[in-house]
């Protein structure tokens, strides 16, 4: 960012840093990694996003947000699926 290093490289399992937050349940870390431009869909070598590692390792916080942040940015893919499972977190 200011030391001209891009946010979205990637650790040598494919990991950005805002997969890295998502992992350690740091919702405002990811929060400040999306405001900043942060993709929420990238995606580590495995093949999972943010939001696969927040519910993976429950952190229902990051979870709602990346949840929330993705239906904003591609809410024309989002499926009845995704929308019940947003709605089985809140409630």
């Amino acid at each position: 960012m200011q030391l001209g290093v891009s946010i979205e490289v990637a650790d040598a399992k494919g990991c950005t840093p805002v997969i890295i937050a998502s992992q350690y349940g740091r919702t405002m870390l990811v929060g400040y990694l999306i405001g900043k431009g942060a993709c929420l869909t990238a995606t580590d070598r495995e093949g999972d996003t943010a939001l696969h590692w927040a519910a993976f390792k429950g952190n229902r916080m990051t979870v709602l947000l990346s949840f929330d942040l993705m239906l904003r940015f591609i809410s024309s893919q989002a499926t009845a699926l995704h929308f019940r499972a947003l709605t089985m977190l809140v409630g």
